[in-house]
């Protein structure tokens, strides 16, 4: 797609098993009445299918860590839990990408 704005949903919540469900969301409405948004992928992290055989991002991190909610995380970098939100684009050309509206929420 080109020139037209894409509304982007990431949703990370934990389940009762221990387990961390991710939903990824797109809304090609430009957030008209609230947007349409629609389901592109779900996946459950379950400790061993995430990350596998990734590139450690530093020598003694497992990159296929589970992700958590504990209020400490042993094998992390700062051994503290996911706090960290990062926005990024690779490869999307020498202009980059722009911007309209973002946000991050954390819902209880």
């Amino acid at each position: 797609m080109k020139n037209q704005w894409i509304g982007y949903k990431y949703v990370v919540y934990d389940l009762p098993n221990g387990n961390v469900n991710l939903e990824l969301y797109m809304d090609l409405t430009d957030g008209k009445n609230g947007g349409d948004w629609k389901l592109v992928n779900e996946f459950e992290d379950t400790g061993s299918n995430f990350g596998v055989g990734g590139t450690a991002c530093d020598s003694g991190i497992n990159p296929a860590l589970k992700l958590t909610n504990s209020n400490s995380r042993s094998g992390s970098e700062s051994g503290k839990p996911n706090i960290a939100v990062y926005w990024r684009s690779d490869g999307v050309g020498t202009d980059g990408l722009v911007y309209k509206k973002m946000s991050v929420r954390e819902i209880k």
